[in-house]
């Protein structure tokens, strides 16, 4: 199965995967062995406060200099890298174009509808589709239209080549994590999947259906400067419990209304979602996971600890499993 992705370069070597988000960044590298996943290696480093927010780059400085020094210490100056497009700025949308459109005739009708029938909310996107099965509606055909705001891409490309990497792959983060699940799962036909990503003050939440994502919606934690603390490598909560426990209720209950809205909105009470598969690197999952079970009939699953490993026999820390999946962009599993 090839997912699509933002690809800047046709280079076929293997690369390095970097995931920058507000909080932390990532890196991982896999072995070279074919088909094989073996984890070579994988580093992180946390971010202060304000450095980026809500995926948008607000200390270009220090930022730099950080990065600077985790390509120095992680040994990866001048490797080619895939990396991640935040998911703040991402728009995943089910489209329409005429159905007598050759496949290499889209992206040029595409260019001519988008900002008149076709709207985004930023201007100069970078975009791919993918065709969809077919309409249901005669002389149309569906596809499925990634976009991006082509200057925020551009910036995190820039960010990456300023610090002697060489930016080649752009994707998104719930393809890659849907690219993972794929892997490791025997069948996912005719699955209506809500994939989850619940990280440190976001919540993503896609939908998928015949592999596809056909519905995303971002959801932004808000908290105070201070409210997580780095300590040990480790991420802790430094304010009121109960505080963070009413923030997880509010974010389940949207999660509600997502599944809600694609059962009698979007499929007009066709289909429901069939599965949940959750990951995410806040601290907080397991509780997260407990009371969507304790609320929701709908099967639960995330990746059980060490089902992923490094190339020494050590579980993949969960924080590493986008990146992962990220990597995977080049490995044909299946």
């Amino acid at each position: 199965m090839k997912i699509v992705g933002f690809d800047l370069s046709f280079k076929p070597k293997r690369k390095v995967n970097i995931v920058i988000k507000d909080h932390v960044i990532r890196y991982l590298e896999l072995k070279n062995n074919g088909k094989e996943i073996v984890v070579k290696d994988c580093k992180e480093r946390y971010l202060p406060d304000g450095v980026i927010k809500e995926g948008k780059i607000q200390n270009r400085e220090k930022l730099t200099f950080i990065l600077a020094e985790c390509v120095e210490e992680w040994k990866i100056k001048n490797r080619e890298v895939q990396f991640i497009v935040p998911d703040q700025i991402i728009v995943i949308r089910r489209v329409q174009v005429p159905g007598d459109l050759l496949e290499d005739e889209i992206q040029s009708h595409l260019f001519l509808e988008l900002g008149a029938s076709i709207h985004l909310p930023f201007e100069e996107p970078l975009f791919e589709f993918k065709l969809l099965p077919n309409s249901e509606q005669k002389n149309k055909q569906d596809i499925l239209l990634i976009a991006a705001p082509e200057e925020t891409v551009e910036q995190y490309r820039q960010l990456l080549e300023d610090v002697s990497l060489d930016a080649v792959v752009a994707d998104i983060s719930s393809l890659s994590i849907y690219r993972l699940y794929y892997s490791a799962m025997e069948d996912v036909e005719n699955e209506h999947l809500l994939l989850i990503q619940y990280d440190l003050s976001s919540v993503n939440l896609t939908i998928f259906n015949e592999e596809f994502p056909v519905f995303s919606r971002h959801i932004v934690n808000e908290f105070d400067e201070g409210s997580w603390e780095v300590s040990d490598g480790k991420i802790a909560w430094t304010k009121n419990e109960e505080d963070l426990q009413a923030v997880i209720e509010e974010d389940i209950v949207e999660m509600d209304r997502v599944m809600n809205f694609y059962r009698f909105t979007l499929t007009k009470g066709k289909e429901e979602i069939t599965k949940i598969l959750i990951i995410g690197d806040n601290p907080y999952l397991s509780d997260v996971i407990g009371k969507m079970k304790d609320r929701f009939t709908v099967p639960i699953m995330s990746f059980d600890e060490g089902v992923f490993q490094t190339d020494t026999g050590e579980a993949l820390p969960r924080e590493q499993y986008l990146a992962l999946g990220l990597a995977l962009k080049e490995v044909q599993t299946k």
